[in-house]
């Protein structure tokens, strides 16, 4: 996993300065919820419900992806 400590503290910061959370998102806590996720494999996959399917290092579902991909989407 230390092989993705410069890309996650980048995007934690990216985010925490784009979001401006009360509480600043924690690299730390990014890297133990990738290493519970997927085990920092990226080809990771696994069927989440019903044929949604997670994949990727933080097992991002099907259905996750298609609303952030929508202009109306989460963010």
């Amino acid at each position: 996993g230390n092989d993705y400590d410069r890309l996650i503290a980048g995007w934690t910061q990216y985010w925490n300065e784009v979001i401006k959370p009360t509480t600043q998102l924690d690299p730390n806590l990014v890297k133990a919820l990738i290493s519970t996720e997927s085990d920092f494999n990226v080809t990771a996959k696994a069927l989440a419900s019903r044929g949604n399917w997670a994949r990727g290092l933080m097992q991002i579902t099907d259905q996750s992806i298609e609303i952030l991909k929508s202009e109306k989407g989460e963010l």
